[in-house]
C-alpha cells in the first residue's frame, strides 16, 4: 500500500509522539479488532500471533464498530515487533502504533549443545520461537534435525538454525561398502570400496570388488551405497 505525502508526514509526527506505546488493556476492543485483522493476513499454518503493545490516537470511539472501521497494514508487513497500522474511521485515516509478536514452530536445544554434536532426539524439543528474519531459517521438524552435526554452539532453549547444521560424512574414502544394485524391482548386493567420502544423498565413485568396475553410487547410510540402472526388457539388471 502506498501512502500519500500528507499521510506519511502525519505518520512521522505520530511516531515521534508515541515512541513508547503502553501495553493494551485486557479485553480491549481495539486490540481485538486489530489482532483479528492481523491474523487474517498471516495464514501460515502453525504460527501464533499476539499483540504486545498498542497506542491509539485521541478521539476514537471507545468501542469500535467492525462494520464501520477498516484496518490497513504496511506493504510486506511481517507482524514481528513494533510497527504502525492504519485505521480508517468514518472515511478518515488515522494511525495506531502497535507491537506484534509472531511465534513460529521451532526445534530448540534441550540443553547446551557444543559444536560438533551429532544431534539425537533427546537433544531437541519442539516448540515455538519469535519470528526474526535476521535469524535465518529455523528447523521446524525434529526428525529432520536428528542425525545431523552442529557447526556451532547452541544454548539451551535456542532455536536450531538450518545454517548451523551439516550432514555428517557416513562413508570415508577407502573403506568397504555394501553396494545395492537396483534395476526395477530387482535388488542385488555386492561388496565394494568407496573411492571418495560422502554424506547421505551424495553421489560418490565406488569400485565393485566383484567385477572390478568403477561406478557412481548414491550414499544411503553408513557403509551403504546404491547404484540404480534402468531395467532391461526381460526384467534382469
Amino acid at each position: 500500500m502506498r501512502y500519500g505525502l500528507v499521510s506519511m508526514v502525519s505518520l512521522l509526527l505520530w511516531n515521534q509522539a508515541s515512541a513508547n506505546p503502553p501495553a493494551p488493556a485486557q479485553g480491549d476492543a481495539w486490540s481485538a479488532l486489530i489482532l483479528s485483522a492481523a491474523r487474517a493476513q498471516t495464514a501460515a499454518a502453525g504460527e501464533r500471533l499476539t499483540l504486545q503493545a498498542l497506542r491509539l490516537p485521541a478521539r476514537l470511539p471507545e468501542r469500535p464498530d467492525p462494520a464501520q472501521i477498516r484496518v490497513e497494514f504496511r506493504q510486506n508487513e511481517d507482524f514481528s515487533g513494533p510497527t504502525v497500522v492504519g485505521l480508517i474511521v468514518e472515511g478518515r485515516r488515522t494511525w495506531a502504533r502497535v507491537s506484534f509478536e509472531r511465534l513460529v514452530p521451532a526445534v530448540t536445544a534441550a540443553r547446551d549443545l557444543p559444536a560438533g554434536t551429532m544431534l539425537a532426539g533427546t537433544d531437541l524439543v519442539s516448540g515455538f520461537s519469535p519470528a526474526r528474519p535476521e535469524a535465518g531459517v529455523i528447523c521446524q521438524d525434529v526428525a529432520a534435525a536428528v542425525g545431523q552435526k552442529l557447526r556451532a554452539f547452541v544454548k539451551a532453549g535456542e532455536p536450531i538454525r538450518a545454517d548451523r547444521l551439516e550432514r555428517p560424512q557416513v562413508v570415508q574414502a577407502g573403506e568397504p561398502v555394501s553396494i545395492e544394485l537396483v534395476s526395477g524391482a530387482v535388488r542385488l548386493r555386492v561388496g565394494g570400496q568407496a573411492l571418495a567420502p560422502g554424506r547421505v544423498g551424495d553421489r560418490i565413485p565406488v569400485q565393485n570388488l566383484q567385477s572390478g568396475r568403477r561406478v557412481e553410487a548414491r550414499v544411503l547410510g553408513a557403509a551403504r551405497v546404491a547404484v540404480e540402472t534402468p531395467a532391461s526388457p526381460g526384467g534382469e539388471p
